[in-house]
Order: structure tokens, then sequence, then C-alpha cells
């Protein structure tokens, strides 16, 4: 929400979501002398939700209701974090990572190889400080990027499972997306409801 209220500044309200009762931030940036309309979605740490508003945010993701999505992550503790953002990762690569509160991590010295996980994750990373409005400029650079990237599912990070692979090709051979596969095989109950309720309307 501090980095909601940085870029959209007086341009953010709050709304119910069409359908739902959560309720979420809403609102407008200008960059490089284009219009983005920005949505702040409740937190989570994980694919695998329980409250309204959670689940809110992984409908958002799992039916790719975005152009571009900024995974913002704590700098003092990735571990919880990066867990999260490979699940996003195995669905699209319209992803831009920020690492929040980076310069009170290295005054902790706790120092983070950008491009190095840059590399592995294969979206940009981009450090800032929500609070101090650092990094603002080259995130929202790396963001119009992402917009203007074709989604591919080609292009989307592929984590060797070992001995379930054969089975996440199966499914995938049979919903076309190999991130939902293993969603599917993780027993997500959303997704499956989702699922069958696509293929009653076909």
């Amino acid at each position: 929400t501090t980095l909601f209220n940085t870029l959209t500044g007086a341009r953010g309200y709050v709304a119910n979501w069409p359908g739902k009762t959560v309720e979420i931030f809403s609102g407008s940036i200008e960059h490089h002398g284009k219009k983005l309309n920005v949505i702040d979605l409740p937190g989570i740490q994980s694919l695998h939700t329980l409250s309204k508003e959670e689940a809110l945010t992984k409908e958002f993701i799992l039916e790719k209701k975005f152009d571009a999505i900024i995974l913002l992550i704590n700098a003092e503790s990735l571990y919880r974090s990066l867990y999260f953002v490979l699940q996003v990762l195995e669905l699209t690569n319209k992803v831009v990572v920020a690492i929040n509160k980076f310069d009170v991590a290295e005054k902790r010295g706790i120092h983070i190889n950008i491009a190095k996980l840059e590399a592995k994750l294969g979206v940009p990373v981009v450090t800032i400080s929500a609070l101090k409005k650092i990094g603002i400029g080259p995130l929202m650079d790396r963001v119009m990027d992402t917009v203007e990237k074709k989604d591919n599912d080609d292009y989307a990070l592929k984590i060797n499972y070992g001995s379930l692979e054969e089975y996440i090709e199966h499914i995938q051979k049979i919903i076309k997306n190999r991130g939902l596969a293993v969603r599917v095989l993780e027993g997500d109950d959303y997704l499956l409801e989702t699922l069958s309720r696509e293929e009653k309307e076909e």
C-alpha cells in the first residue's frame, strides 16, 4: 500500500472489487506520457489461500487480469516471499520483482546479488524503498518494458520436479499450461472448480 500511495499519490481510491465484498485500492499513474491503471491487491504469501482477500489476489493472478504484475518482496526476509514469486513465474513472465527496504537490509549487513537473482528468475528485479521513494523511476521503466512484452507461456519459469514431471506433462497436455498443471497436481480446489466450470460452458 505504501508503494501504491507513492505511485498514485492523490489519484488513488478505495472500492469494492466487482462481485466481491473485498475492498481494494485502485488508481492511475502517468509514466513517460503513458497512463497506467494500478491496482493494489491484498498481500499473499502463496497461491494456497484461505481468506477471501487472498482468494481475490489468487483469482487475479490465475486469470491473468493484468498487463504486468509487480511482486513486492521484503529485502529483509526474501525466503518468505520467493516461493510465491516462483509460483507466479510458473504461470506468466509478465512480472517485475521489486525488492523493498533494500536500504534497511544493507544497513543490517544483508547484501543481495540482484544480477544473479534476475538471471535465475528470468524477469527484471529492481531494488526500491517505497517509503523513501527510491528506485521508483527504474521500477516503472521495467514495468513499461514488461507491459509491452508478449505474454508467452513458453517463456514462463520451468522448474524440474523430478519424478513428478510425467504427471505434470500429462495434465499439461489437457489444459495447455504447465504452470496451471502444477497447481492442479497440488490439488488447487479453486482452479479445479474453474476449469470444470469452463469445460461445462464449452
